[in-house]
């Protein structure tokens, strides 16, 4: 057919091809995209007619469909064309992802990387607090009077001292048990029958039936072997004349 009779014909092609139009036979060429920060995504490369000719051929243009990796961990998929990107591709040119994913990745998605990149990771921090003791201590911590010499230190009782009955009552100093009574002229103390060769500074632990309810420290000026005398009917020293540990035992 002779298109020159027939220039009708021309005009309903030309306006047939205004738009661009992606034809193809064949699925694409597989290229790849390289970013700037050394990753790299897949693209199918496509030939599009433009509807315009020259040389009684139609022009055409190169676009690519392209995998864009998001930040949450999904693709999007993105249509890119034009001289500048079909020329970057093809000579092997790299393109910033993060501009790309600015544009094309969803607003949840490129905010998840920015918060999730803007927190420090948690630092733990070992507890190096004392253990806090959940039962009723017996002792207030005061340490009424004590004396290395006379080998005796007594131990305030708490005005609400939990129920010893059929409890086990251990007091130990330096994690040595001693021998401790509630004298009968003072019911608010505990006078404890010092070791030989006790110094002190010292670590005072109670427990009842294997629980821990006191634990605290004596310093060495609380006692010493030059401890000023009690007053009368202060607070009386009363240990035990038959215990081993009694440096004053005859």
């Amino acid at each position: 057919m002779n298109i020159k009779k027939h220039p009708g014909l021309i005009l309903i092609l030309s306006a047939l091809m205004v738009t661009v139009c992606r034809c193809s036979l064949t699925p694409g060429k597989p290229v790849t995209m390289k970013f700037t920060n050394g990753k790299s995504a897949q693209c199918m490369q496509f030939s599009e007619y433009t509807g315009t000719m020259q040389n009684n051929r139609f022009n055409t243009v190169n676009s690519y469909d392209c995998n864009i990796p998001c930040p949450d961990g999904s693709t999007v998929m993105v249509k890119l064309e034009g001289e500048a990107t079909d020329k970057k591709i093809t000579s092997n040119g790299k393109f910033d992802l993060a501009a790309l994913q600015k544009q094309y990745c969803t607003k949840k998605s490129v905010q998840s990387e920015v918060t999730a990149t803007a927190i420090p990771p948690l630092i733990t921090i070992p507890n190096t607090a004392t253990p806090v003791l959940t039962d009723l201590p017996l002792l207030t911590e005061e340490v009424t009077a004590c004396d290395l010499k006379a080998g005796f230190a007594n131990f305030r009782i708490v005005k609400s001292p939990p129920n010893l009955t059929d409890k086990t009552l251990v007091i130990a100093i330096n994690n040595t048990e001693v021998n401790c009574t509630v004298p009968s002229n003072n019911q608010t103390i505990y006078s404890c029958v010092l070791p030989n060769k006790m110094n002190f500074p010292a670590n005072i632990t109670v427990k009842l039936d294997d629980t821990e309810v006191n634990n605290f420290a004596v310093s060495s000026n609380l006692c010493r072997a030059d401890a000023p005398k009690n007053k009368p009917n202060e607070d009386q020293p009363t240990p035990n004349p038959n215990d081993p540990n009694n440096p004053n035992q005859q």
